[in-house]
């Protein structure tokens, strides 16, 4: 460096001190020289002693020695290499000092530094530029003036009052409705708020077929289709506030469908070997002046899945004779054929029973009875009677399906089934009723003032079970002889003969079945069906009657 160079440099840093005392003076209050007025640089003015003094400062420093240059060509030297923070020719993490501190406080960011080297440096942010500091524009307008807040306290500021806790109102529906059925429901409150609530009203569907009463907030009516749907629900709160506006919620009614809507009738297969119809019936009269109805229906479980009748029936009259049959048949519904073994079973028993009666068992059978009052000799000899008639019938109902198994290269408990058989006749100015029960239904002996139940039903290990006619019942001259009934009766209102798909919908238990008022009940049910001139038409349509889970094949025979 010349000495032209340091001189600049002096010069320099004079006229940046006397700049310096200038301000500082006009800062200060203390007089300057102003145009026009050299007086103020008079040799007694301080701020000119204090510059002259900084003037000779900036001289001595621009004479001082320079040092040596050893780059002749004048260029600036090499800049020194970097020290690392952990250079091991170091105690520790160099400390830089800043050149200058800034002008204004900057806002917190990301550490500054190269990052291009630091671990990790691929996941974080460049450092942010430091943003330029711009003077305010004296030509801009100024921002509009805050209007003042009407909370704030003229002492300072005051905190705002919490809000009130948003109240949770909700409604529901206390029961659910069906369609096609009367329905009556209050629409219930359930709120975390503990002021009283009014409801004003309730927006319901067109159609629905319910209306909305106010007075006890109820839903009123018989829905008209099956869904859930969505209400409106206006209410308010009853806190004494009429200004407060009127508010609204959503609840849910929901319509059940009829049940019986959503059973299907599929046809059977007619084209199945052992085909039946669907339904049947039958009205025959008797030799002494009665008359015998009997209808069979396929339930709604095999209507459902095209499934068979597996009920069969058949009554026996011969005008001829005083002896009429009746035979009901239950053939299992678990059972591939038990269409056909609930027909042959019927049948077949029905058959047998009436030949055996017609051949002199009939009138043995009748002697025994009208002497057995009183006589237990008379009483066995009257039952050993009808296990000749009623067993001899159950053993060929067996044989018929055993050799129909072999026929059609199946087995007997393909063709598993109940058997429920009945013979009647007059008894001088009585009856005589005697019978024969496997498995589950009913036979019933009804008199104004008593029932006589002529066996009890078979139940298995679990519910629904029962047993069916077989080998092993009619091989046991004991298990025949247990189910065999001979009964009398002085004022017969009805002999009933029932499958378990009537007996189960209105018996609800054995104890029901042998209880006389549950028989009276029922027949009051009946005897109106039997009064027009087509009771068995009557007795078919009156079958499909609705009991829930009671859904079984239905089949009743009535002697009246």
């Amino acid at each position: 460096m010349d000495e032209d160079q340091r001189l600049a440099i002096a010069r320099t840093l004079a006229e940046e001190a006397l700049r310096l005392v200038a301000d500082g003076g006009e800062a200060a209050g203390a007089p300057l020289a102003r145009p026009g007025d050299p007086a103020g640089l008079s040799c007694e003015s301080p701020l000119l002693r204090a510059a002259s003094s900084l003037v000779a400062e900036a001289r001595a420093l621009a004479s001082a020695e320079a040092p040596a240059d050893p780059d002749p060509s004048g260029e600036a030297d090499d800049p020194p290499p970097p020290v690392a923070d952990d250079d091991p020719g170091t105690d520790g993490p160099r400390e830089t000092a800043p050149a200058s501190l800034p002008s204004v406080e900057a806002e917190p960011g990301p550490p500054s530094g190269d990052s291009t080297n630091a671990p990790g440096a691929a996941d974080t942010l460049p450092p942010a530029e430091p943003a330029e500091r711009v003077a305010p524009d004296p030509a801009a307008p100024s921002a509009a003036p805050l209007e003042p807040d009407p909370l704030a306290s003229p002492d300072g500021p005051t905190e705002r009052p919490p809000e009130p806790p948003v109240a949770r109102v909700a409604f529901a529906v206390n029961a659910n409705a069906r369609v096609d059925e009367p329905f009556e429901a209050r629409l219930v409150v359930r709120s975390t708020e503990e002021a009283a609530i009014e409801i004003l009203g309730c927006d319901l569907p067109d159609g629905l077929g319910l209306v909305f009463e106010a007075a006890g907030a109820t839903l009123v009516g018989t829905p008209m289709r099956a869904g859930d749907f969505p209400l409106t629900v206006h209410y308010r709160f009853a806190d004494g506030h009429a200004d407060r506006p009127a508010l609204a919620a959503t609840a849910r009614l929901t319509v059940n469908p009829d049940p019986r809507s959503l059973w299907q009738d599929r046809p059977s297969d007619a084209d199945a070997s052992g085909w039946k119809p669907d339904t049947d019936q039958a009205l025959v009269a008797t030799a002494d002046g009665r008359r015998i109805v009997a209808a069979s229906k396929r339930g709604r479980s095999h209507a459902h899945i095209g499934g068979f009748r597996d009920d069969d029936f058949c009554l026996l009259v011969d005008e001829a004779r005083p002896w009429t049959l009746i035979a009901v048949a239950d053939g299992a519904g678990s059972a591939e054929r038990a269409r056909i073994g609930s027909r042959l079973a019927a049948h077949t028993a029905a058959q047998r029973a009436a030949a055996h009666l017609a051949g002199g068992l009939g009138e043995r059978l009748v002697e025994r009875a009208a002497a057995r009052a009183g006589d237990a000799a008379a009483q066995r000899a009257a039952r050993e009677t009808a296990y000749e008639v009623l067993g001899g019938a159950a053993l060929a109902a067996v044989k018929a399906i055993e050799e129909a198994a072999e026929r059609d290269g199946a087995t007997a408990k393909d063709y598993a089934t109940t058997l429920l058989l009945a013979g009647h006749r007059r008894l001088g100015d009585g009856h005589l009723v005697i019978a024969f029960w496997v498995g589950d239904g009913a036979i019933a002996v009804l008199e104004p003032d008593r029932v006589q139940l002529l066996g009890k039903p078979d139940g298995g290990a679990f519910a629904g079970q029962t047993r069916f006619l077989d080998r092993s019942i009619v091989g046991d001259a004991n298990e025949i002889m247990a189910r065999i009934r001979v009964a009398t009766a002085s004022d017969l209102q009805a002999l009933l003969v029932m499958t378990d798909g009537v007996s189960d919908a209105h018996f609800a238990s054995d104890r029901d079945l042998a209880e006389p008022d549950c028989w009276q009940a029922f027949w009051q049910r009946i005897a109106p069906l039997l009064a027009g001139d087509h009771p068995d038409e009557t007795l078919l349509g009156w079958l499909d009657f609705w009991s829930p889970g009671n859904h079984d094949d239905r089949t009743i025979a009535v002697l009246w």
